[in-house]
Parts: C-alpha cells; sequence; structure tokens
C-alpha cells in the first residue's frame, strides 16, 4: 500500500516491509554538468596536445591532481543523473542500497533489533568565497553504543532524511528522542509515556456514550445480561490508532471479551475467546517469520493487518511494547488475533459483533 508520495521520495508500506525510494537528481546536477564538460574538455585538449607535440613528461605529470578532481567530479554528477537509493525496512534488518552506480560510501545493511535510534546530522562546509553548503546524512545509533551512518551520499535532503527517520522508527516502534548533535533536535520534545488520552468533558446527551468511552467499573448490557467493566487493556499503535480490550463480568461471574478496533474514526466490536495453550500451539505461527494464512477448526484466516506499539493495562503505569498480527476469514466475520507482548505471545478467536447489540452503556 502506498503511504505517501510526491516528486522527491515514495513510500511504501504493508504489514511485513516497509520499502523507501529517491532519486538523488537536483538542479545542482545540471550546473555541475555544463562544469564537467569544461573541466573535462580542457584536460582532453591539454593532453591532446602534449600527445601532439611530444611535450616533456612534466607536462603529462603536473594536471593529475586536476584529473583525479574531473574524474571524482564527473563520477558524483553521473550519480546525481541517473542513481536512486531504496531503503527496505522489515522485522530483521534496514537495508540501504544505490544504484545503478556504485557509491563508494557502499551499501548498508543492519539488524533492526541493533537500532536503538536514529537522527539526522547536519555538516556545514565554507567555500574560499565564503559560502556556506550543507550537507545531511542520516545515522544510526547502536544497542552496543556504536553511532554510524546510515544513508550518506554526500548531500541530501533535509527534509527526506527526516522522513525517513520518522517512517523507520514508527515501523520498528523505536520512541523518537533527541541526540545531542542532531538537525533540529529542538523539534523533539520528550514526553513520558501514558495512554492516549481520551476526552473527559461530560456528554451532552448521555445516551450517546459508545462502547469506546467506557472504562474500568463502568456498565454495559448485552443480550438482555448486564455487565461491569472489570479489567480495561488498550494498545497505542505506531498508526495512530488505539484499540481496546474490555473484560466484562454479569453478578452471575459470567466473563465476556469485548476486543474493539479502531479504524480512524470508526471502531468495530469483536466478541473474543481467548485461546488455550494447547490450541493455540495446534496453529503454526512463527513470530520470526509470520505465515500469510492461519488454519484453525477447519477455517482458513488470511493476513490483514501488523501493528506494533504499546500496551497499557488498567492498574499498571508502565506500558509493554506490544505486537500485534490480525487474521480475518473470507467473509470477515471472524478474526483471529496473535499478540505479543514482553515476549508473551497469546491468541484470540473473535466474531464481529454490531455495536448497537450493546446498550444502556452507563458510567458511574
Amino acid at each position: 500500500m502506498n503511504l505517501f508520495q510526491d516528486s522527491r521520495i515514495d513510500i511504501q508500506r504493508d504489514a511485513y516491509e516497509l520499502q523507501m525510494s529517491f532519486k538523488w537528481f537536483s538542479p545542482t546536477a545540471i550546473f555541475l554538468a555544463f562544469f564537467c564538460v569544461a573541466w573535462d574538455g580542457f584536460l582532453i585538449f591539454w593532453y591532446a596536445m602534449g600527445s601532439q607535440t611530444d611535450a616533456p613528461w612534466i607536462f603529462f605529470v603536473f594536471p593529475l591532481i586536476h584529473v583525479a578532481v574531473g574524474v571524482g567530479l564527473t563520477y558524483y554528477t553521473l550519480c546525481l543523473f541517473f542513481n536512486k537509493t531504496q531503503v527496505r525496512v522489515n522485522r530483521d534488518q534496514v537495508e540501504v542500497l544505490h544504484a545503478p552506480i556504485p557509491w563508494w560510501r557502499g551499501n548498508k545493511n543492519v539488524a533492526s533489533a541493533e537500532l536503538e535510534q536514529l537522527y539526522v546530522k547536519e555538516k556545514r562546509s565554507t567555500s574560499k568565497n565564503g559560502s556556506s553548503n550543507y550537507t545531511y546524512k542520516l545515522r544510526a545509533k547502536l544497542v552496543d553504543g556504536k553511532d554510524l551512518a546510515l544513508l550518506d551520499i554526500g548531500r541530501g535532503d533535509s527534509e527526506i532524511m527526516q522522513r525517513i527517520e520518522t517512517e523507520i522508527e514508527s515501523f520498528l516502534g523505536i520512541e523518537d528522542e533527541a541526540i545531542a548533535g542532531e538537525f533540529q533536535k529542538d523539534r523533539k520534545v520528550r514526553q513520558p509515556v501514558t495512554p492516549k488520552a481520551r476526552s473527559t468533558a461530560p456528554l451532552a446527551n448521555p445516551h450517546h456514550l459508545q462502547l469506546q468511552h467506557l472504562k474500568a467499573g463502568d456498565f454495559v448490557d448485552y443480550e438482555r445480561q448486564s455487565y461491569q467493566v472489570a479489567h480495561l487493556s488498550q494498545y497505542d499503535w505506531n498508526n495512530g490508532d488505539s484499540d481496546k480490550l474490555l473484560q466484562l463480568l454479569s453478578n452471575s461471574n459470567e466473563e465476556r471479551l469485548v476486543y474493539l478496533q479502531q479504524n480512524g474514526g470508526l471502531f468495530q466490536p469483536y466478541l473474543e475467546t481467548k485461546l488455550s495453550l494447547i490450541e493455540a500451539n495446534s496453529i503454526f505461527f512463527l513470530k520470526a517469520s509470520p505465515p500469510e494464512q492461519l488454519t484453525y477448526q477447519n477455517q482458513t484466516f488470511q493476513l490483514s493487518q501488523y501493528l506494533k506499539g504499546q500496551l497499557f493495562r488498567t492498574g499498571q503505569k508502565q506500558p509493554f511494547p506490544a505486537e500485534q498480527w490480525s487474521y480475518h476469514s473470507a467473509d470477515q466475520q471472524q478474526s483471529l488475533r496473535v499478540v505479543d507482548n514482553d515476549s508473551l505471545t497469546s491468541m484470540y478467536l473473535g466474531q464481529k459483533e454490531l455495536p448497537g447489540s450493546f446498550e444502556n452503556l452507563l458510567t458511574p
């Protein structure tokens, strides 16, 4: 699915992989092309004249530094015209490729688990006439304390580099932090980790109370039975949505699990059952290589979404990192949800329910 595209960068993202690409071309390439033609043309003329006049060896050695400059500048100019950088990110690795012309700083391949933080660094250089030139590179701080240049092409658009930084951190669930020496680090203000807030303003009409407004201690009726919200878990995903898992208990201790899935401004409830360890083990699921399909009770479920974020539970101050793979039946009426939080994997079988099936919502 294409999430973002303009003339500078193209971003594609699905449940398994994030792909970004951008061309190196800029108006500077046109100026350098004319400069290289003049520079290289003069050197060709110089050596041609020396060959025709049988000039002494110093005649050929003297401009070698200029030849090196011409070769390097011409090579770089060709890269600006033809090269494209691709960044591929998945659960296993972050890969940076420059093509079709090889770049001397080389391609990069870093294990995703080794990344602690990404940041953009600005470098300023001053020419002889006093004008300033700025280049930008994307750097990575690793969990072992090392700091390396992840993306460095000798120029770099600051907005593109910052966009790539944001997309990678979002995809891998890395909390963005300001780094010493980072370009525009003041734009990053670290906030305390808390669940995404819900409005605490009183509702204009109590009858407009909806499932997404419920909290622990509230009441709701389902199939003519009254339930109280005994426990609530909130999943804050990196795509901006917040899902909730409500544990409902009746007066007779009958339990129901309601998973409320957010999709922008829409909320879809599922009546869920948590699978036992034996039932979960009967389903072939490998976190390192999640399958496209899962089969349970002769029903096939297709992977529809992968999310990463944080899990908040009632009564716990600190969140847990969470990952979720959502599988759905062909008719989209059933779901199989695989959740991994704090290295513990759980599976839930869900049945889609109408929001209107939940009545008499009441908050004390």
